[in-house]
């Protein structure tokens, strides 16, 4: 372990570059901070804090550190800022990485069968009121993972809560890479950009107004997945996930890679007001490996609520292979009442087949048990389009959806003319037949 500050102690409280930034490394030059390791398990630390009482993290540059190891079979991992103390923690208007150098945190090439890892900001500071854990306007960007075993710990995330009361807003995330062909799911997914773990009760945890872009898998086999927000929570408080951006997630390899711009999968979890675009990279252009692509997923018996999205699945000439997308996929439904609540989204698909032989679906559903839909837009009008599905059973219109599914009576399939590939507001120089039709 090597670590540039670390803070202990008790019922103390810490500033840490709030006043005058602290500056670890470099974020204008790599390889400025050189560690390695000899044993598997090495890590490279910016900031550690395990101190109780009031923190303040803010303002402080880490970047151009580089965790080598001694050998192949060694792996080693990166952490930007640690946190797992304190009674309420802020960290906040950190860069994390570097706006221009690639690759800026990076940890060793290895095979090791303990994962190596790359993460921006980790906070585990247990805290069950508000304001609870602060985590705002942070830039994290740049990171490279070079872990190339199968270890399903191999990952590189962003931002990670996985205890306490969190508010993650406001924050920067992008180009992160990994290179392990490690097929995680979940919380083990190879890329994420942020990963509300925390099941802690007392008040909402909340994930809003962040931008993340550029995440990627390199690994050339494997079915790996990436995604841009991973949501969890508590029964007894809301996980709300809102105003967020999300475009160009990816994987380069030749397996069916999986990827997911949100993921719902616990809790009871509120996904609202969030543009999504994937199936494209950051600039618009297609992604032709023929991958599944989900805007949102849902994988809990939970409720939960999906309304005021926009979902846009893009990218045309898909090549061989069979992978299927879906703006909206729900994997498991509540087994009692109340009903998960999809109101008023527009879920565009307009993937569209090259040499794939895969469905592009707006919706996706397991069944119609404990499902309201209402006040959605469906479209698409790539080759290989399909409306819905409900399990197994295809609804090739909106007619047919509404008649299988008892629900959308009052929901559109039109185009809902967005402005670009990038910008998903809808162009108002003509008029749109969406233009207040929203159903609450």
């Amino acid at each position: 372990l090597w670590c540039a500050i670390n803070t202990i102690g008790t019922n103390g409280a810490n500033n840490i570059g709030n006043v005058t930034p602290n500056v670890i490394g470099s974020t204008t030059a790599n390889a400025q901070i050189v560690t390695s390791s000899t044993v598997s398990g090495g890590l490279l630390v910016g900031i550690n804090n395990s101190a109780s009482g009031i923190q303040n993290i803010s303002n402080n540059q880490i970047g151009g550190l580089t965790a080598n190891s001694s050998g192949i079979t060694i792996s080693s991992s990166i952490v930007g800022i640690q946190t797992t103390s304190g009674t309420a923690t802020t960290i906040s208007g950190n860069t994390i990485g570097s706006l221009t150098q690639a690759s800026s945190l990076i940890n060793a090439a290895s095979t090791s069968g303990t994962g190596g890892q790359v993460t921006g900001i980790l906070c585990s500071a247990f805290n069950s009121a508000l304001p609870g854990n602060q985590i705002t306007n942070n830039t994290v960007m740049n990171l490279t993972n070079q872990y190339a075993g199968i270890a399903t710990t191999g990952f590189t995330r962003g931002i990670v809560s996985t205890s306490g009361i969190n508010t993650i807003t406001g924050n920067t995330i992008s180009i992160l890479s990994n290179l392990a062909p490690q097929t995680g799911t979940l919380t083990n997914a190879s890329v994420i950009g942020i990963s509300q773990q925390s099941a802690s009760s007392g008040a909402n945890q909340t994930v809003s107004q962040n931008n993340i872009s550029n995440l990627a898998n390199l690994s050339l086999t494997a079915n790996v997945q990436v995604v841009g927000i991973n949501a969890t929570g508590t029964t007894l408080n809301l996980t709300l996930v809102h105003r967020n951006s999300i475009i160009g997630i990816g994987s380069a390899s030749a397996g069916t890679a999986v990827m997911h711009g949100i993921q719902i999968y616990g809790g009871i979890v509120r996904t609202y007001n969030n543009f999504i675009n994937i199936g494209v990279d950051a600039t618009g252009a297609s992604l032709t490996l023929s991958h599944e692509f989900n805007g949102i997923t849902k994988n809990t018996t939970n409720r939960a609520t999906i309304a005021f999205n926009t979902v846009n699945i893009g990218g045309t000439g898909v090549g061989a292979g069979a992978a299927n997308s879906n703006a909206f996929r729900r994997l498991v439904n509540p087994t009692v009442t109340p009903a998960d609540s999809v109101f008023s989204n527009i879920f565009n698909n307009v993937r569209s087949n090259g040499a794939s032989t895969g469905t592009h679906y707006a919706i996706n559903i397991n069944n119609t048990t404990n499902f309201l839909a209402n006040g959605n837009n469906y479209f698409g009008n790539g080759t290989g389009y399909v409306l819905g599905i409900i399990n197994v059973t295809p609804a090739a219109g909106l007619t047919p959806w509404q008649t299988a599914s008892a629900q959308d009576a009052n929901s559109f399939a039109v185009n809902p003319n967005f402005i670009s590939t990038t910008n998903l507001h809808i162009n108002n120089v003509t008029q749109s037949a969406l233009e207040s039709r929203a159903v609450a």
